[in-house]
Formats: structure tokens, C-alpha cells, sequence
């Protein structure tokens, strides 16, 4: 038994149940905590002083003051649920939690897991009670994002709804604070409106939400909005569209196990998302007077995509480098010129291992190209 707020007309009424709450207390071998109890008289709606309540044993429940609230279930309440000073404490709660986490070693999946459940979830508990504002938590939102940045933990201008995509749907996994808050507020709703208790059904009206389809419709219509949205930007969900055919399910396990640093992860998904500080990007996003053309072959759009598997200037020196790996029994060639009796045109295959036990080789040619391009290249 615990947590038990007592309600009666008068204050004889009151201190009658009260003694019989202590009587069962005894009973149980439990007592009074009255460092925790309190006692507030209200008449027609404005609190009004009628003194502390005194119990046999000789000690009392103090009367709160004007200034004063008590904490029932983990929230500040006197006459009514003090909004301010509840927000004021979430946020500290929130933001110290979060810079614990962003300080850590974690590797980028296990980050966004302890802030989901470490920082995230301080806001779930009040869903529905702590009357938050969508400015509230969007503002939030933007906090959130600016320390990771700050941390390394996102790249400043990677997309943002791909940030709040599930991981095993191609995204980070983190969970918005104003999503969280409007799930479980009408998560709370959907509760109240079925309850059998019609105290209980009365008390729900006061949660306002801006859908009536059930729980788990309402999540995944979440999810998939975001998903959506990630996907329609031109160049952010550029890489999505491209590779949603050809993409097998384990090119994605890197994404999903997250075992990456985050300085890593956030590069690579910058990468996807166009976000690197092209010139194209420059050109078509930041509107500047920048030519789009690649600084380098001055041919092609300077895309990520070109840069980094189709620019004709570095395709022969940096996509390559030689290299000679020698073992007991084999020898590994990579880009080397193969002396022939015969002109060949084509002898610099890309792989020669050759077996020395055996005295033969194997030529081995490989194909790297970019995500867009795997269809061609096959």
C-alpha cells in the first residue's frame, strides 16, 4: 500500500479516515511516512488554511503552504499539477542523461539504444499529464539533434526524418521526444476511453489528440510518415529510391547492428543523403553561384556518387593503389602489369594469385562500383 491520496468533505471527515488508514497500517506492520504526507483543504476550487492534522500518537501532517507542492507518483501537485515546475525538471533530467550518454565510448547503435531508453523515456512517464506544447518539443527536438552534432554523433546536415527511421528500415533508430509524447498521450487516451471505471473515462477527456485510429495503427502511421517523407526529398532520399530494388537484405546489417563508430555511421549516412558539401550540393540546396561540375574532370555533376565511382581524373590513381602481399606458399598481386610473348592489350587485371607449391595462377578481376550502378556493372 502506498501512494494513497485521501479525499472528504470536511476535515472531521478526514481525520476519521485517516485513522482508519493507520489502523490497517498497523495491521500491516507499515507506517506513516510523514516526511512524505501533506494535507491541503480547498473550498470551491481555492486552497484555504485550516491548520496540520494531528494523529493519536501525538505527531501531525503538516498543511502545505501557499508556495509549497508534494510529489504523488513522481509528480509536483498541490491544488493542481505544477506544469512549470515538472518541465523545468524533465528537461534537466533529460539534457544531464543525454550529455552522460554523448560523453560515453557506445558505438553508434548502442548510443541511440541508451538514449531511447535513458533520456527518451523521462518523457513518456508524464505523456498525456504534463500539458507540453508541439513548440515545447519540437525545440527539444532541435536540442537534441544540435548535441549530437556537437558530439559526433550526427553529421549537421544529414537528414533529418532518417534520423527517426526505424534501423532495420534503412534509418538511425532515434526516437523523437514530440513523437514519443503524442504516442503515449493517445495511447493514454485510447485506455481512458475503454475503461469500465467511468471516474476513469471522465479524467480522459481532458488528453487532447489529434487522431482517433487506435494504438499500433497510430505508431506505425509514425513510422511510416517519416519513412515517406525521407524518401520524396530530392536528394536526401535519393539513395533510398536507387537501391530499394537491387539492395539484398544483408547490405543493410551494418545499419541494423550498429556496431560502426558514430563518427563513421554519421559520414556514411551523410554520404547516402547527399549532405557532404559538394558542388552540386552548393549549386541545387545552398543556391550558390558555384558551378555543379566536378572540380576535377570538370565533366560530370560533383555528386557523391561521381566522386567516389565515376570521375574520370582519379579513376586510375586513387580508386587504385599497387600492392604485393607475399605468404609462405602464395604471393597476391594487385594492378600489375603482366609481361606476355604476345601483345595483350588488357594485362593488368585487377588480382593475381599465384600458388607457388603449385606453380599456378589465378586472375581475378573485381568490380567495386557505386550503390546506383550495381545493376550495369553485374
Amino acid at each position: 500500500m502506498d501512494d494513497l491520496k485521501l479525499y472528504e468533505k470536511n476535515k472531521n471527515e478526514i481525520e476519521t479516515l485517516i485513522h482508519t488508514v493507520r489502523i490497517f497500517s498497523d495491521d500491516i506492520g507499515i507506517e506513516f511516512g510523514l516526511d512524505k504526507c501533506a494535507t491541503i483543504t480547498m473550498i470551491r476550487g481555492k486552497l484555504t488554511g485550516r491548520g496540520n492534522i494531528m494523529l493519536p500518537n501525538e505527531t501531525e501532517i503538516h498543511e502545505l503552504e501557499d508556495n509549497e507542492s508534494y510529489k504523488y507518483l513522481r509528480v509536483m501537485e498541490a491544488d493542481d499539477i505544477k506544469q512549470s515546475e515538472m518541465k523545468a525538471k524533465i528537461r534537466k533530467e533529460y539534457i544531464h542523461s543525454l550529455m552522460k550518454e554523448l560523453k560515453s565510448k557506445l558505438t553508434a547503435g548502442n548510443l541511440i539504444t541508451a538514449i531511447n531508453t535513458w533520456a527518451v523515456s523521462l518523457y513518456r512517464y508524464g505523456a498525456g499529464i504534463i500539458q507540453w506544447t508541439k513548440a515545447e518539443l519540437q525545440q527539444l527536438d532541435r536540442r537534441t539533434w544540435k548535441l549530437m552534432t556537437m558530439h559526433k554523433g550526427l553529421y549537421s546536415r544529414s537528414d533529418v526524418d532518417r534520423v527517426y527511421v526505424e534501423r532495420d528500415q534503412k534509418g538511425r533508430g532515434l526516437m523523437s521526444v514530440e513523437e514519443t509524447v503524442n504516442y503515449e498521450s493517445h495511447s493514454l487516451k485510447k485506455y481512458t476511453e475503454g475503461s469500465p471505471v467511468e471516474f476513469i473515462k471522465t479524467a480522459g477527456k481532458i488528453i487532447n489528440t489529434n487522431s482517433e485510429d487506435e494504438r499500433q495503427e497510430y505508431r506505425n502511421h509514425q513510422k511510416t510518415e517519416r519513412k515517406q517523407n525521407w524518401n520524396d526529398k530530392p536528394m536526401d532520399g535519393q539513395h533510398l529510391r536507387q537501391t530499394e530494388d537491387q539492395a539484398a537484405k544483408e547490405t543493410w546489417q551494418w545499419m541494423k547492428r550498429g556496431c560502426l563508430k558514430r563518427e563513421t555511421e554519421s559520414l556514411i549516412i551523410a554520404a547516402q543523403d547527399q549532405a557532404l558539401r559538394t558542388n552540386y550540393r552548393k549549386a541545387k540546396i545552398e543556391k550558390s553561384t558555384n558551378d555543379p561540375k566536378c572540380r576535377l574532370c570538370k565533366q560530370k555533376d560533383e555528386t557523391v556518387s561521381h566522386i567516389v565511382s565515376k570521375c574520370s581524373k582519379i579513376a586510375q590513381t586513387e580508386y587504385k593503389e599497387r600492392l604485393a602481399f607475399h605468404r609462405e606458399k602464395v604471393k597476391l598481386l594487385w594492378d600489375f602489369n603482366v609481361q606476355t610473348n604476345k601483345v595483350i592489350g588488357a594485362r593488368r587485371p585487377e588480382l593475381i594469385l599465384i600458388n607457388k607449391e603449385t606453380k599456378q595462377c589465378q586472375v581475378i578481376d573485381i568490380a567495386i562500383p557505386g550503390d546506383t550502378r550495381a545493376d550495369s556493372t553485374v
